[in-house]
């Protein structure tokens, strides 16, 4: 319900309309679609438990991630810390207004969900690593490195999403000849 309530009010919000990916996410996280994953899951060997706190450190140049990896976070019942990206987007603003109303309705989610922007700080990235049950590091591998840096508790550990590339190759001419 307090994701089906989020989309609502980012789909209802004019300046959403602007910004796709935010319409996607917001889609995304309806409830019609989160009860569609939810029956891959039905399953006792499929069912999973929260973690406890997770520690999501989120692109600086992708807007929409840190929600994903929020949704994600909550979904598996963990109390989240969730550092945003520094960059200062619009979507970003949208959703943290978009959940400030909602934890006066869902009180609950106040103490399971904290959204946080910081400038590169060792202070406040070592702190948190030493508080989280697992850290969700989002980034290249320089990035994901540096944070290695700081110490995990004993029993907690990383989750990371390094530098990928893709490609595709493809006869342009067969492709153009194509029928359907």
């Amino acid at each position: 319900n307090f994701l089906d309530e989020l989309s609502k009010i980012i789909i209802k919000d004019k300046k959403s309309r602007i910004y796709p990916d935010l319409i996607t996410f917001a889609f995304f996280i309806r409830k019609s679609n989160l009860n569609k994953l939810k029956n891959d899951y039905q399953s006792e060997s499929n069912l999973r438990i929260g973690r406890g706190i997770i520690f999501h450190i989120s692109p600086s140049n992708v807007p929409i991630n840190f929600a994903y990896s929020m949704v994600a976070g909550l979904l598996s019942g963990n109390v989240n810390i969730v550092r945003v990206p520094t960059k200062k987007f619009e979507q970003t603003i949208i959703i943290a207004s978009a959940l400030k109303k909602l934890f006066k309705k869902f009180k609950f989610y106040r103490h399971r969900l904290c959204l946080i922007s910081y400038s590169s700080s060792s202070n406040i990235t070592s702190k948190l690593s030493s508080l989280c049950d697992v850290r969700v590091i989002w980034g290249g591998d320089d990035t994901i490195n540096n944070i290695r840096k700081y110490q995990l508790p004993v029993r907690a550990f990383d989750v990371t999403f390094s530098d990928r590339y893709s490609f595709s190759v493809i006869n342009a001419d067969e492709y153009i000849n194509e029928k359907d």
